[in-house]
């Protein structure tokens, strides 16, 4: 137990570290950010080509209903979640590394950044291996240059921290947004309502709702 005090007392009070986005101290009230730049930042982050290939394998394998149930099944787990973490994070205005070093002390953290590290990299090559070869059909640009390009252009929001992927996120929510909306309604539009709930897909990558629901998650 006082290993543990020490630990929350060394992030709450580590203040000779520079600390722009308030990695070691609780963010302060008047610094917080409002529900709608985090509803905007939030909007555009989960809009990513792994998302977009989860729901190309969803309708693929499985029927339109048995996909929207997987979704919904999986979407509320994960809604869950995020609620129990973002009322932890509300109420002690801490970042995750602070409070899991809270949880698991000094040497779990360093466990824990280790493997965020590895599934980051593997996540945002993936990311990137899809835009690549997306741009590659419109670009004569080979695919490497185009994963290349792509992640620097990723990289040169995050590395700012919060603040820019928040003004990124201002100009290009509400764009974003019109086109999911319009893309939608376009494709209900062209093959109709009746057509999807009468599909019958040719896939067998995802066979069984547990494998849907796993999948979204």
């Amino acid at each position: 137990m006082s290993d543990k005090k020490q630990d929350v007392n060394a992030v709450t009070t580590e203040s000779n570290v520079e600390d722009q986005d308030y990695i070691y101290t609780p963010v302060p009230q008047n610094k917080r950010y409002g529900w709608i730049k985090m509803f905007f930042v939030w909007l555009c982050w989960n809009v990513v080509v792994g998302d977009l290939a989860t729901g190309t394998a969803l309708g693929s394998s499985m029927k339109f209903r048995d996909a929207l149930i997987a979704l919904s099944i999986g979407d509320i787990i994960l809604v869950v979640v995020m609620i129990m973490t973002v009322y932890i994070g509300s109420k002690t205005g801490l970042a995750a590394m602070s409070l899991i070093r809270f949880t698991v002390g000094r040497v779990g953290t360093y466990i824990f950044s280790a493997i965020i590290c590895v599934t980051s990299v593997g996540w945002f090559a993936t990311q990137l291996g899809f835009f690549g070869q997306i741009w590659s059909q419109y670009l004569p640009i080979s695919v490497p240059i185009l994963a290349v390009l792509g992640g620097i252009m990723m990289a040169s929001t995050a590395i700012k921290g919060f603040k820019g992927m928040e003004k990124l996120s201002t100009f290009a929510a509400i764009p974003l947004l019109l086109f999911i909306v319009l893309a939608l309604v376009n494709c209900v539009r062209l093959i109709g309502v009746d057509s999807l709930f009468s599909y019958s897909p040719t896939g067998s990558q995802i066979g069984t709702m547990a494998t849907g629901v796993t999948t979204v998650i």
